[in-house]
């Protein structure tokens, strides 16, 4: 089964597709987030053969749902009406940073020096939300 992994943020949204046996999470695109997202979303999901649907989770230290899980969880609500399709939500604790830190090609090369289109962060903190959840749940 094919998966899409969701990084939803205020003004992009990082998206990850899995490889077909959902074992290996790739970054796909980033999305501006808008009124259409939920729309543009669900004609990937068609088009990509999506069979569920990983979005990311965030919570703060005290395990409490931080501010832009209000905007994930109405998002979720809209996608929802809009394909059959199986959503699950993964903790994306720390993604952006991980992200961040692999878009750096060489540990002596600052971040501030690498230039990389803007968005690329959104869809690699997408694939990592996504591998985590597939290697917890692939787990034999």
């Amino acid at each position: 089964m094919k998966y899409l992994g969701i990084d939803y943020g205020k003004r992009r949204t990082g998206l990850a597709t899995s490889s077909e046996d959902g074992s290996i999470a790739f970054p796909f695109t980033v999305l501006e987030t808008s009124p259409n997202l939920a729309n543009d979303i669900a004609q990937i999901i068609d088009n990509e053969s999506i069979g569920k649907v990983v979005i990311g989770e965030s919570k703060d230290t005290q395990n409490n749902d931080n501010v832009i899980m209000k905007d994930v969880r109405e998002f979720i609500g809209q996608l929802s009406l809009l394909t059959s399709v199986p959503i699950d939500l993964q903790r994306e604790d720390f993604t952006t940073s991980a992200a961040q830190q692999q878009m750096v090609p060489e540990k002596n090369v600052t971040r501030s020096r690498v230039k990389k289109p803007i968005g690329d962060n959104d869809a690699m903190a997408a694939a990592i939300i996504l591998q985590r959840y597939l290697d917890k749940n692939n787990k034999s």
